[in-house]
């Protein structure tokens, strides 16, 4: 019989310091819940929340040449991972930015977003989605966003180290648009929100935030 106990510590212990090598080499399998009578069901459902979580993360890695992961703990005490992820090598005109919280479960709660700069660096806010409102991810993820693009700004400064083509400019200018997935928020719930941490809004529910 599997030590569950054991393997979550692990699991989290990894997670928690970034192992990236344990995360991609990790090949723990869920147990079916049939089983439940061998385990201490909660002890499973923990366990196989985490067998999730570090499948799912180990995906993101292996399909991004530039990722930061930081954990977090949600409402209900488990291990939460916020991954912010970039291609530099597709960089056009614009860089594709991913902002994610990534659970043992079946949605994330996402944002896709577009830097592009002009006297400074501008982060446009292009998706929001909210895997399950009511599990406070949306506001986990806003109320992080700050410390996020701190360290994203941080990761294109080291790249303007040794770029010769391009000089990122750090954000500083948050834009975007309000746009409700009508499954899970209202537009007025979703304005209140970004409002709560510091976004302007207008009549079009266009965003704005200045981070100096």
């Amino acid at each position: 019989m599997i030590d569950l106990e054991s393997r979550i510590e692990e699991i989290k212990s990894n997670l928690v310091s970034k192992n990236f090598k344990y995360i991609i080499k990790c090949k723990y399998k869920t147990i079916p819940a049939k089983e439940k009578d061998i385990y201490n069901e909660e002890k499973l459902k923990e366990y196989n929340y985490y067998v999730k979580l570090i499948k799912k993360l180990k995906k993101h890695i292996k399909d991004s040449s530039d990722i930061q992961i930081y954990t977090r703990y949600d409402k209900f005490n488990n291990l939460v991972c916020l991954v912010s992820k970039f291609d530099i090598n597709q960089i056009d005109i614009n860089l594709n930015i991913d902002i994610r919280i990534i659970i043992g479960d079946k949605y994330d709660t996402y944002m896709k977003a577009t830097y592009y700069q002009e006297k400074c660096g501008i982060l446009y806010l292009e998706e929001f989605v909210s895997g399950n409102r009511k599990n406070g991810y949306g506001s986990m993820l806003l109320d992080n966003l700050n410390f996020i693009i701190d360290n994203i700004n941080s990761r294109l400064k080291n790249y303007n180290n040794y770029s010769e083509t391009y000089n990122f400019k750090p954000i500083k200018i948050l834009k975007g648009r309000a746009i409700p997935f009508k499954s899970v928020i209202s537009q007025e719930d979703l304005n209140k929100l970004y409002t709560k941490y510091g976004f302007k809004i207008d009549n079009n529910n266009y965003l704005l935030k200045n981070r100096e």
